[in-house]
């Protein structure tokens, strides 16, 4: 972190400015050095202001170790000022870079070993001087050196640390340099554990309440939290010392500092991670501190990637979910996207909260302008498969929302899907999200001709194929081809394109999975309705298959409904008939325990009009023609328990017109010149539900014939 310091100095080459009454000296740092501090890097991010400048050579500032990583690369060069200015930054920078290095040798000078570091604290634990200059020590020597994380350890150095800054809580830079030490040290996944065993997290905190108008020690102590917060132990203790409101009020208190904010945003992303945290978190007003910082540091990569991840894990949480929108957080992740465009993990994040807020908030984020620019990051990063996984959830979310659908296609977003699936055919996430994104794009008329036109049909049998083993990639493949095939030119390229022979294969390996069956004999049912389809899929097997799903799931409405429509559809194919009989297996459907299966299913959900209409419509089909297979079928009906069945779903149903007429039919089939079966229909009552059937409003003209013509035979039995 780069922090502003008190003085009125900037050294700029060799020269000294001194600003508005004083010495060189007396404006000099404590520490010796001059330095940028985060305003002025905010300013080099977003290389706009030509006045930085002349605030340099008004103001004093105080570096710190952080200059390189804060400083963009190319800053100076990119910089949309005169040539004079880029002279004098440049003269300032490599000024402070040689004197932050003087320093740091001037430090490892006064201890480079660690037992004499740790041999002077030992010797002098009441000296504040010694402490503060063994931690100096301490936390010098261990940057960037994981030997001296393990050897401070072992040493019983972190215990050291602990109890000098609790020795002596008044000492600002006392605070500071322990908590250097201890952020640290906290790098090695041990020492994290070692940290809170001795104590480490209470003293952390109260360095950071006790100096919270102190930018470094806030800096160091939310990078020590930060670094102790990845263990998933240390995230509850975190949390059940205080340390949320802590971090949230250290965040409040130095908005314009950028690494305290990163370093904030990182630790409560952490802490967030788990459940009770994220919703303490909402409940001391963290919403509202991310978005500040965001909104404050938007030209500040780490802050925004850090703060994006927390909202996205906050998101999770239904109502934290409402909060960030109420709060405004859509605008706020919107215009970190488009601030960086070119940042992997920012848009990885953004994307990911987006698909989180997508489930109750899908209009506000449209409005906002986010299918752009979510289309916008997925092309930017076509090769990132995390931004793709959550672009295409995203688009996934929002495409619940029927004008949405329209948006999306209109913005370009079907051929990003597609493009991603293509790109990460192994990634599970990214199929099944895009596979989920079509199948609700398909559910309006225009998206359906674009996915087929844009090649999704063989994209989505790719996925299916590749994945075979995740039902989630099954899933919506499925659905996704159950939509699609609703129009006709689909359920011929569907076939075409090998796609019912894929269908089946899911389904056989998913027999258990309800969803996958569900839409699996959804897509059988549409595409069925194609006579050519009918053929090939009791040429596949498809009828063995439709029938398990239906048994497996007898207590699944959608699995019957579908299943009974896809039989209704195949019952009805002479061409079928014709070609299983030659095989000498009769109607393929009864052979295969079909008509128990139907009347088993409308037994199952009398109150669902699709089971009954569908099941009515089969057995009619199945009860046709006066067969050899279709005298069997009609008395299997029978013999099973048919009639009853069938007057059952008549009178339960008698607004649904399809219902009636294929009822009609299958009691006409079935009695036709059998007087077993007219007898029996009458004792059940027969005649009246015909009767009630013809006289509906809404009876068809077949309704009409066929009751008429059954009504005739029974009244002159």
């Amino acid at each position: 972190m780069l922090v502003r310091h008190d003085g009125r100095l900037a050294m700029i080459g060799d020269e000294a400015v001194a600003a508005r009454g004083g010495s060189n000296e007396a404006h000099r740092s404590s520490r010796g050095q001059p330095a940028v501090d985060d305003e002025l890097l905010e300013l080099l991010h977003t290389w706009k202001l030509e006045d930085v400048l002349d605030d340099l050579a008004k103001e004093g500032y105080t570096l710190v170790k952080e200059l390189e990583e804060d400083l963009p690369e190319g800053a100076v060069e990119k910089l949309q000022v005169g040539q004079k200015y880029k002279n004098r930054l440049h003269n300032l920078l490599v000024h402070l870079h040689a004197t932050h290095q003087e320093r740091e040798e001037q430090t490892l000078q006064k201890g480079t070993d660690v037992q004499q570091a740790l041999g002077q604290m030992r010797a002098n634990p009441s000296s504040a001087q010694v402490q503060r200059e063994g931690c100096e020590a301490l936390h010098t020597l261990v940057r960037n050196n994981p030997d001296k994380e393990i050897e401070i350890a072992a040493e019983g150095g972190i215990l050291m640390v602990i109890t000098a800054m609790a020795a002596h809580t008044g000492d600002a830079n006392m605070q500071v340099h322990g908590c250097c030490a201890l952020g640290n040290l906290s790098r090695n996944g041990k020492n994290k554990s070692a940290i809170v065993a001795d104590g480490g997290i209470p003293v952390l905190l109260a360095a950071m309440e006790a100096h919270m108008g102190h930018a470094e020690v806030l800096q160091h102590g939310c990078s020590a939290i930060k670094n102790l917060s990845r263990n998933d132990n240390n995230k509850i203790a975190i949390a059940a010392d205080g340390g949320i409101p802590v971090m949230l009020a250290a965040m409040k208190a130095h908005i314009r500092l950028a690494q305290v904010q990163a370093h904030s945003c990182c630790a409560l992303r952490n802490l967030s991670r788990n459940d009770n945290n994220a919703i303490a978190i909402a409940a001391d007003g963290g919403i509202l501190v991310l978005l500040a910082a965001m909104k404050a540091h938007m030209g500040h990569v780490k802050v925004l990637e850090h703060g994006c991840c927390a909202l996205r894990i906050r998101s999770l949480n239904d109502n934290n979910e409402i909060a960030i929108a109420a709060d405004g957080g859509i605008p706020v992740l919107l215009a970190a996207m488009k601030a960086h465009m070119g940042h992997a993990e920012v848009h990885e994040h953004n994307c990911g909260a987006l698909t989180n807020l997508a489930c109750n908030n899908r209009v506000a984020i449209v409005a906002d302008g986010g299918i752009p620019v979510l289309l916008a990051a997925m092309r930017a990063h076509r090769g990132h498969a995390k931004v793709q996984a959550q672009g295409c959830g995203a688009l996934r979310n929002l495409s619940h929302n029927d004008n949405n659908r329209i948006a999306i296609a209109a913005d370009g977003g079907i051929p990003v899907l597609l493009a991603a699936m293509k790109a990460h055919m192994g990634h599970v996430e990214v199929l099944a999200h895009g596979c989920c994104a079509l199948r609700n794009l398909s559910r309006n008329d225009n998206n359906t001709i674009a996915i087929a036109a844009d090649g999704g049909i063989p994209v989505l049998l790719a996925a299916m194929e590749t994945h075979m083993g995740q039902a989630e990639v099954l899933v919506q493949g499925c659905g996704a081809l159950m939509t699609l095939s609703c129009n006709d030119y689909n359920a011929i390229a569907i076939a075409a394109d090998g796609g019912i022979p894929v269908l089946l294969a899911a389904m056989q390996a998913h027999i258990g999975h309800a969803e996958v069956q569900e839409h699996g004999c959804g897509a059988l049912w549409s595409l069925s309705c194609n006579d050519n389809n009918q053929i090939v899929i009791a040429a596949d097997g498809g009828i063995p298959v439709l029938l398990a799903a239906m048994k497996t799931h007898m207590g699944h409405a959608e699995v019957q409904a579908h299943g009974c429509g896809a039989l209704a559809n195949l019952s009805r194919n002479d061409n079928n008939t014709i070609a299983i009989a030659v095989d000498g297996d009769g109607i393929a459907i009864a052979v295969d325990g079909g008509i128990p299966v139907l009347l088993a299913a409308m037994k199952a959900r009398t109150g669902h009009a699709d089971v009954q209409a569908q099941g009515c419509g089969a057995l009619a089909n199945l009860s046709c023609n006066d067969t050899t297979s279709n005298t069997n079928n009609r008395i299997a009906f029978a013999t099973n328990g048919g009639i009853p069945v069938l007057l059952a779903a008549m009178k339960a149903h008698m607004e649904h017109a399809a219902m009636l007429e294929h009822g009609c039919g299958a009691l006409g089939n079935i009695s036709w010149s059998d007087s077993t079966p007219q007898n029996r229909i009458k004792d059940e009552g027969g005649v009246a539900v015909v009767q009630a059937a013809v006289a509906a409003s809404g009876a068809t003209t077949a309704c009409k014939e066929f009751g008429q013509t059954l009504l005739r035979k029974l009244v002159h039995m």
